[in-house]
């Protein structure tokens, strides 16, 4: 009885072990490792370079062995098969993203499909820390468009996939001109140790080309614009947000510009190529994060040997309530002999003495106003008797003698002897000159302009 059971026990053990190595346990394989992000800024005046990763150059445009790839988290594409309308791609490329498709196999076969061109935005970064990674993509949109190419690049949008859809960016206005967005660089604008995407794109016109950018961003958990040049109350709506542009851009950085621990956008540039725009000059920009937008922080002009240049850096300063370093540049505007001055570009009316003349009497009448601000009426009377001896008959001259007349007969009341001043000088024809226009590239300045305190 007892050898039975023995027996009867080793024949189950058999018959078990035979069973399992005949259904061995399955294994998995691990997802593919999606395409490595980063960050690059190539330099400006290169070819396309404003792209940062890219499809291979020279890639090889038969489609990739192995049609299928497996299915992980969603739909597996079949990568021999991208679709020839652009809804189509959009949902491929949504499903490629969830099945966690290898980046660079996506677009290796957008290459041959004709989606991308070689040098094309093809890059994935994770933008909210939600550990999966984005993608952002430049789709060539040349075989479906009717339009005419654009002068440089090709036409298209730039497509970024996130868990909540697609954002697209086409072209602004849908301009011939416009080249594709692309990306410029991946980098943290809001110090929250998330990448921003910076895209750009360039619209050229028979003159001048200008570049258009953008800052995408998910500082909030949802994909926005946040680059703006003005702030309105209570306005966050990105779709409606304006667009940073600057015209013949000549660097494009990214770093930190004023110190505060956060990377800028730092562009040079500005230059009109048109007669009409006048004589201008390069400037540099940096945008900078706030808090809750990218705004313009700062804004620094090269300095030239023009003397209406100099009147406009006089100007800014006393904007910024920079008096003292104001009415030394207003000085060297009357003084300075070494300066050159120029005609507006569009009216014949005036010559390059005339500019010159004008020029100095603006300046003149703002050395008269600013010794006001601290109650010097020596120096105040100085500057006037200088503009009535100098321009007798100018309205700037008029102005200048009213300024202080108002000042001392309504007890020291600036504001009130400006406001006398521009009711004055808006009743005379064109009481500026040349300066009213110098170009559409240079700032306007009119009677409202000369005395501007309120």
């Amino acid at each position: 009885m007892r050898r039975a059971a023995l027996f009867l026990i080793f024949a189950l053990t058999l018959t078990t072990l035979a069973c399992n190595l005949a259904s061995p346990q399955a294994t998995f394989a691990p997802p593919p490792d999606p395409s490595p992000s980063g960050q690059a800024v190539p330099p400006a005046g290169t070819d396309n370079a404003t792209a940062t990763a890219s499809s291979p150059a020279g890639a090889d445009p038969t489609p990739p062995p192995g049609p299928v790839l497996p299915n992980v988290n969603g739909q597996a594409v079949d990568l021999a098969a991208v679709p020839t309308t652009l809804p189509d791609l959009a949902t491929w490329l949504t499903q490629a993203r969830d099945a966690d498709t290898p980046l660079p196999d996506v677009c290796t076969a957008l290459l041959a499909a004709r989606w991308q061109t070689s040098g094309d935005t093809c890059q994935a970064a994770d933008l909210n820390d939600d550990q999966k990674e984005e993608w952002l993509l430049t789709i060539d949109t040349s075989q479906v468009s009717t339009e005419p190419p654009p002068v440089n690049g090709h036409a298209g949008d730039f497509w970024l996939l996130h868990d909540a859809g697609l954002y697209q960016q086409s072209r602004a206005g849908g301009e011939p001109a416009d080249t594709a967005p692309t990306l410029l660089a991946l980098a943290d604008l809001t110090g929250d140790d998330r990448p921003e995407a910076i895209t750009v794109f360039e619209t050229c016109g028979a003159h001048t080309c200008i570049k258009t950018y953008h800052i995408l961003s998910m500082h909030r958990d949802e994909l926005q614009d946040i680059a703006r040049s003005s702030t309105p109350a209570g306005q966050t709506d990105p779709s409606t947000l304006p667009s940073i542009s600057l015209a013949t851009v000549e660097n494009e950085e990214i770093r930190d510009a004023n110190d505060d621990g956060i990377d800028d956008l730092v562009l040079r540039g500005g230059v009109i190529g048109s007669v009409g725009a006048g004589v201008q000059r390069t400037r540099r920009e940096v945008w900078a994060w706030d808090g809750f937008l990218i705004l313009l922080a700062d804004t620094l002009y090269d300095e030239t040997n023009y003397r209406h240049h100099r009147l406009y850096d006089a100007n800014l300063a006393f904007d910024a309530q920079q008096y003292d370093a104001s009415a030394g540049l207003y000085e060297q505007v009357v003084t300075n002999t070494n300066l050159e001055d120029v005609p507006p570009p569009t009216d014949n009316s005036y010559t390059a003495l005339d500019s010159r003349a004008y020029t100095r009497q603006f300046a003149a009448f703002r050395l008269t106003m600013l010794p006001l601000l601290r109650g010097d009426i020596t120096e105040a009377t100085r500057w006037r008797n200088w503009l009535q001896d100098t321009f007798p008959q100018a309205p700037l001259a008029q102005a200048a003698a009213m300024v202080l007349a108002e000042w001392e007969s309504n007890r020291n009341d600036l504001p009130a002897a400006c406001a006398a001043v521009t009711n004055f000088l808006a009743a005379q024809p064109n009481p500026t000159g040349p300066l009213a226009d110098m170009g559409y590239g240079n700032p306007a300045l009119a009677a409202a302009d000369v005395c501007p305190l309120r």
